[in-house]
C-alpha cells in the first residue's frame, strides 16, 4: 500500500462526530503513531501502523487492553477518513474553520496584510508559538535580503 497523505487529520478530527474525550485521545494516539512513522523513517501505511501498535504493546507492556483497542480505533479512524476526505473538501473545512480565526485575530498599526494571512496559516495547522515566531523571522529576514523591507 502507498504511504497515505492526511495533512489536515487534525482539523477533520476536530469537525467529526465523536465525544470530546475520544477526539482528545484520537489526537494523542495519531500524534504519537506520526512521531513514530517520522522518526523510523517508514511511510504512514497500514504495515507501519501494525508495526507501531506491536512496538507499543512491547515497550509498554502493562497497558490495558480497552487502552490498545482505543489505539486501534484512533488508527482505524485515520486510514478511513485519509480514504474519504478529499484534498478539497480539506481545503473547505479549511477555511470554514479559520472564519473565526481571522475575527479574533487582528493586526497591528502599520503591520501589513501578509503577516495576518501566514499566522492565520500557521494557526490553522496548530504549530507551536516557537515555530510562528520562527518562520516570521525567516520571511522578515529574507525580505530583507531581496530588498523588501515592508514590515
Amino acid at each position: 500500500m502507498d504511504s497515505v497523505s492526511f495533512p489536515y487529520w487534525d482539523i477533520a478530527l476536530s469537525g467529526s462526530a465523536l465525544e470530546d474525550s475520544a477526539k482528545e485521545a484520537y489526537r494523542i494516539t495519531l500524534r504519537w503513531y506520526l512521531a513514530y512513522c517520522r522518526d523510523h523513517h517508514c511511510g504512514v501505511d497500514f504495515n507501519s501502523a501494525r508495526a507501531f501498535v506491536e512496538e507499543s504493546r512491547q515497550t509498554h507492556p502493562n497497558v490495558p487492553a480497552w487502552a490498545v483497542e482505543q489505539w486501534k480505533s484512533a488508527l482505524n479512524w485515520f486510514f478511513r477518513n485519509a480514504k474519504h476526505f478529499t484534498e478539497e473538501e480539506t481545503e473547505a473545512h479549511v477555511e470554514i474553520l479559520s472564519d473565526h480565526e481571522v475575527k479574533t485575530m487582528r493586526l497591528k498599526p502599520g503591520e501589513p496584510e501578509w503577516r495576518l494571512k501566514m499566522l492565520t496559516v500557521i494557526r490553522r495547522r496548530h504549530m507551536s508559538y516557537r515555530t510562528e515566531t520562527t518562520y516570521i523571522g525567516w520571511v522578515l529576514r529574507f525580505a530583507k535580503f531581496v530588498g523588501r523591507d515592508d514590515r
